[in-house]
């Protein structure tokens, strides 16, 4: 009966899985999950163990345990219902925040949008120079700020991808680095406006998904990656 309610528990751990580790998830989140999931297994079970596990009790196991664990992980991980959430359980505050308030009234920054190239096309703020998260190129982006003392504010969606960008910029040696609390979401959240690829403002940003997109409270949400 125990071991009938383990795989129970294995099944719908493995279909959360499944659905955390799609497209629905910004890939510096999936990275912290799939890590999560290596340490305690991916237990499958097939037809054979399902058709005679009522006959088999054994006692608790540490991987059992541990998917215990990571279901409430999971559970409390998306129930997130502000931005501020968001933060708290994803960032590890490794980079300086700035916030919207602040950067409205800031001089001579460099904006750094760390998204992908169709969020960029459907909005940004403006002034911002694309540099991409998943193909940020640490090489060209020396020789485009050789002043390593340049200010510098990066942002995503809400601040999570940005912060693994900031990282990577304090490592090459940027000395002024910031990282936008609430992303491009919470920007357009407090009515600041956004240009698209031709420097227009639009009302549209791209909400990344319909699970990440009911943090963007204002403007028109796009979910689909190429903007018709």
């Amino acid at each position: 009966m125990f071991f009938h309610f383990y795989l129970k528990i294995n099944l719908f751990y493995n279909e959360t899985s499944k659905r955390v580790f799609g497209d629905d998830i910004n890939p510096d989140i999936k990275e912290v999950l799939k890590a999560r999931q290596e340490l305690a297994g991916n237990f499958k079970p097939n037809e054979s163990i399902l058709k005679y596990s009522q006959n088999f009790n054994p006692q608790p196991s540490l991987n059992y345990l541990l998917n215990l664990f990571l279901l409430l992980f999971l559970q409390l991980s998306f129930g997130q219902k502000t931005i501020p959430d968001v933060i708290e359980q994803f960032n590890k505050n490794s980079v300086p925040y700035i916030t919207v308030d602040e950067l409205k009234v800031a001089n001579d920054v460099t904006l750094l949008d760390a998204r992908e190239p169709e969020e960029f096309k459907v909005s940004h703020l403006e002034n911002a120079i694309y540099v991409g998260y998943k193909k940020f190129n640490a090489e060209k982006f020396l020789i485009s700020f050789p002043n390593k003392n340049t200010p510098l504010v990066v942002y995503c969606s809400l601040g999570v991808r940005s912060e693994n960008i900031g990282e990577k910029l304090i490592k090459l040696g940027y000395t002024n680095v910031r990282n936008l609390y609430g992303g491009i979401f919470e920007w357009k959240n407090k009515d600041n406006p956004v240009v698209n690829e031709n420097d227009e403002k639009t009302e549209e940003v791209h909400a990344f998904s319909k699970m990440w997109g009911k943090y963007l409270l204002k403007g028109t949400k796009i979910y689909n990656k190429n903007k018709k």
